[in-house]
């Protein structure tokens, strides 16, 4: 993570904290998106991350729950759409994701 100069005060212990959450996110998604198949995951999954990350936003501030239901599944469709075929892969056979 690219260190963007924050001090080290309270605001800077807050800072850590959503880098750890977000990142948490971004690998439960990796882990997910590996599993369906599609590869290069970081990049993918940072992206989906904060395309739903968004969504959220604008839910709570200018758009409806069926306005961002309907982008949400959208994502869904554009990921599936990329699928390669074949079941999802057991989590055993993945195991740690870069």
């Amino acid at each position: 993570m690219v260190d963007r100069g924050w001090p080290n005060t309270s605001a800077g212990c807050h800072r850590a904290e959503a880098v750890a959450l977000y990142e948490g996110y971004i690998q439960a998604l990796e882990l997910a998106l590996t599993r369906h198949g599609h590869t290069d995951t970081k990049p993918l999954a940072r992206a989906v991350c904060a395309a739903l990350d968004g969504l959220v936003f604008q839910q709570l501030t200018v758009a409806s729950g069926d306005a961002v239901r309907a982008a949400i599944k959208r994502v869904g469709t554009q990921l599936e759409a990329n699928l390669p075929s074949g079941p999802p892969r057991p989590l055993q056979e993945i195991g740690e994701v870069s």
